[in-house]
């Protein structure tokens, strides 16, 4: 028999040609739309989203990747571009550029092609985890209320490639209802999201996106501001201890001020083989009062494997940058999260050669707590005692890329050159399952041994007639311990992407 991903692969690339068939039947709209969705985790479109919310300009949510489209655009068009001073302007007129592309209903094709002369398995924003040799080709189009991203691409070593970003949606005023395999990022950071992130492949399934510059109109909930929601409902269709789990997942965003952000999120494996999925069971996992039962007889109806998580966002007036936490709580105790882990940063940006560069510091501890954090609990988070292979998809981390009891500290700075052309440096360091670095193996999607590493990445684009090329180097030391897979020592990169 096939193996369960390559079944859902069949299943899922039926669907999408099929409902790309149905929407080339149906008769267009006046409104044309080529994708409502941003490309995956853009990097370079980020640094710029980011200063335009930081500069009071985006006033939608925008910790919730990947974005939509029509809910920036919107923002961007009730903007002045006159009022704004040279800098500002240009990332406003490369956001708006891209907008417009996006919206103006004409298909798009793209091919990218990059080589790596090392393996890593994390993943960061705007970085994929590389494995030698990766090629994509991608088309875009749209027809009456449907809009799609077929994406077929192929990566050494990983048979998950194939239809990673693709998907079709359906439409409405400020929402769309889509199926596909879609990475997700629900969080402020750049190095690690604790709650959900692109380290693991894309799963498939369904997801909703709903983005509004404008508070709703009701009694209290106008002081919640502009708002998002985005929810998930994907399968874990790799070898795993449950089989054909369910991942699901919820996130809610607000701006109650043009200088705060807040999202409140909350994810859960659910059903699989031998697991309850009937109704009853499913509204108990979402009230999360049966969460973790203390009784043998009771855990045959457990809801799932739950996590929370809620992160703010400060920005400060102008060049005084942004201030991040997410907290996120692995169990449930008096139907508030517990035992939570935490990450926190802060962004700013800074003038260099009449380009408004962007530096980022975080540091992530996915140890959870005790005693109000005056103690460290470790090989809780990630792991779960009915969902026996974690919160994890094919043995990555679908959280934090350095999976659960590690410690690291991450610093980067980036810049757009301008509309093609960026720049990535990034440095990481710090310990991975660091409770088993001199102690007994433990479970762990890096290393179950533990490992103290730093990592240096530096990664420029050059635009050129024919194409842009992507240029990178990368220096990985392990100065304890191994994380099996991974080359230590200094990797290259070198990529191809043109737009046709």
């Amino acid at each position: 028999p096939q193996p369960h991903n390559v079944r859902a692969d069949i299943v899922l690339r039926s669907c999408i040609l099929a409902l790309i068939i149905l929407g080339l039947l149906s008769v267009p709209t006046k409104e044309s739309v080529a994708s409502s969705l941003t490309r995956d985790t853009s990097a370079m479109l980020r640094l710029d989203v980011d200063l335009l919310a930081r500069h009071g300009l985006i006033k939608s949510p925008v910790t919730s990747w990947p974005l939509y489209w029509p809910a920036l655009m919107q923002d961007l068009r009730a903007v002045r571009p006159s009022q704004l001073n040279a800098l500002v302007k240009k990332s406003y007129d490369r956001v708006f550029h891209r907008g417009t592309q996006a919206l103006n209903g004409q298909s798009r094709n793209f091919f990218t092609v990059t080589s790596v002369t090392g393996d890593t398995r994390r993943s960061q924003f705007g970085r994929l985890n590389s494995q030698s040799v990766y090629a994509s080709v991608t088309h875009e189009g749209h027809a009456s209320s449907i809009d799609y991203r077929l994406r077929l691409s192929g990566q050494s070593d990983d048979t998950n490639a194939a239809l990673r970003g693709s998907y079709i949606g359906w439409r409405m005023k400020n929402s769309i209802l889509g199926l596909g395999r879609v990475d997700h990022w629900w969080g402020p950071s750049y190095a690690a999201s604790l709650i959900l992130g692109n380290n693991a492949p894309a799963r498939p399934g369904f997801f909703f996106k709903t983005a509004h510059t404008e508070p709703i109109d009701l009694p209290i909930l106008k002081w919640l501001g502009a708002w998002s929601i985005n929810g998930i409902a994907e399968i874990l269709d790799d070898e795993r201890y449950v089989d054909k789990a369910k991942l699901v997942g919820l996130s809610a965003s607000f701006r109650p001020a043009p200088t705060w952000e807040i999202s409140v999120r909350r994810t859960a494996q659910w059903g699989g083989e031998g697991r309850p999925e009937n109704l009853s069971n499913f509204v108990d996992l979402i009230s999360g009062a049966k969460d973790n039962c203390g009784e043998i007889s009771c855990k045959g109806d457990e809801p799932g494997n739950q996590l929370a998580a809620i992160d703010v966002e400060w920005h400060l007036p102008e060049r005084w940058g942004s201030y991040y936490l997410q907290y996120i709580g692995e169990n449930e105790s008096g139907l508030f999260p517990s035992r939570g882990s935490y990450q926190i940063g802060v962004k700013g940006e800074m003038d260099l050669a009449d380009q408004p560069w962007q530096m980022f510091v975080e540091l992530a501890d996915t140890a959870s707590s005790k005693n109000n954090f005056k103690e460290r609990r470790y090989n809780n988070l990630y792991n779960h005692g009915i969902y026996k292979s974690g919160y994890r998809y094919h043995r990555a981390s679908l959280g934090s890329p350095w999976g659960n009891d590690s410690q690291v500290l991450s610093v980067g700075l980036q810049a757009n050159i301008n509309s093609t052309e960026y720049v990535d440096i990034r440095m990481s360091g710090g310990k991975i399952n660091r409770d088993s670095i001199d102690a007994a193996a433990t479970r762990h999607s890096l290393s179950e041994t533990g490992a103290e590493f730093i990592e240096f990445e530096a990664r420029r684009t050059w635009q050129m007639n024919f194409g842009a090329i992507e240029t990178g180097i990368a220096y990985l030391n392990y100065v304890d311990g191994q994380v099996p897979s991974e080359d230590e020592g200094m990797r290259l990169n070198l990529g191809f992407a043109k737009d046709f």
